[in-house]
C-alpha cells in the first residue's frame, strides 16, 4: 500500500472549495455524498483507465480550523517502493499546491 501524509495551511475555511479545482485537475471525483467543507474525500473515477491497484484515494480533513490547518492523505494499492506509481505522482502535484507545513 503506498500512502502520502502531510499537513498543510490554507486561509480559506471551507476544504472543499479550496481543493475542488485541484483534484479535478488530477483525474480525482470528489464523493458529493461525504464530502463538504470539513473534509474531502476524493477517489479515481472507475469510468477511467487507471488499474484496480492504481486507484487512488483521497483524504482532506481540518486538523486545526482556527489555524488554518489541515491534513491530505493519498493512498493506494500500489507498492510503495516503485517509484513513479500513480499515487506518488498524484501526492507531489498536491503538494505543489498545498505544500507540507
Amino acid at each position: 500500500m503506498a500512502l502520502f501524509k502531510w499537513l498543510a495551511t490554507a486561509q480559506q475555511s471551507c476544504l472543499l472549495s479550496l481543493m475542488q479545482d485541484q483534484v479535478g485537475h488530477l483525474g480525482l471525483v470528489i464523493d458529493q455524498s461525504v464530502s463538504n467543507s470539513l473534509q474531502v474525500y476524493a477517489v479515481d473515477s472507475l469510468a477511467g483507465e487507471v488499474s484496480h491497484q492504481s486507484r487512488v484515494k483521497l483524504i482532506a480533513s481540518w486538523t486545526d480550523r482556527s489555524g488554518g490547518e489541515f491534513q491530505i492523505e493519498v493512498m493506494s494499492d500500489e507498492r510503495l517502493l516503485l517509484q513513479g506509481i500513480r499515487c506518488e505522482r498524484v501526492a507531489d502535484a498536491l503538494q505543489m499546491a498545498f505544500p507540507p507545513k
